[in-house]
């Protein structure tokens, strides 16, 4: 564990979580009760594409497909509701990290914010 980590939102750290009496490993955290600080290196990294610009696929990382779809979402690449993206990355303590970052790259890449 270092520093950088936080406790899990989904399970307020304690990598369980009970869901109609039933106790469940923390899908989040993967009963760590603990997040890792995001590589903003490495998420930019899976969301370029060719020519360094944004990808046009998905990352298949979590919070890389995060950033990517919020990123073309405030660009105005994409118009539709990004539900599934904001799920993937719920309970996720570093979540304004994240977002924070998908603003820079749509500036950035797609001039628009």
């Amino acid at each position: 564990m270092t520093i950088e980590d936080r406790d899990c939102k989904l399970c307020n750290g304690t990598g369980v979580r009970t869901i109609l009496g039933e106790t469940h490993v923390c899908r989040a955290c993967g009963g760590s009760g603990r997040r890792p600080a995001p590589d903003e290196a490495g998420l930019e990294e899976a969301c370029r594409g060719r020519g360094g610009r944004l990808r046009s696929t998905r990352p298949r990382d979590d919070r890389a497909y995060y950033v990517w779809r919020m990123a073309r979402v405030r660009a105005g690449v994409d118009e539709r509701i990004p539900v599934l993206a904001a799920l993937l990355v719920y309970g996720d303590p570093f979540r304004p990290e994240l977002d924070a970052l998908a603003e820079r790259l749509a500036v950035a890449h797609l001039g628009g914010a």
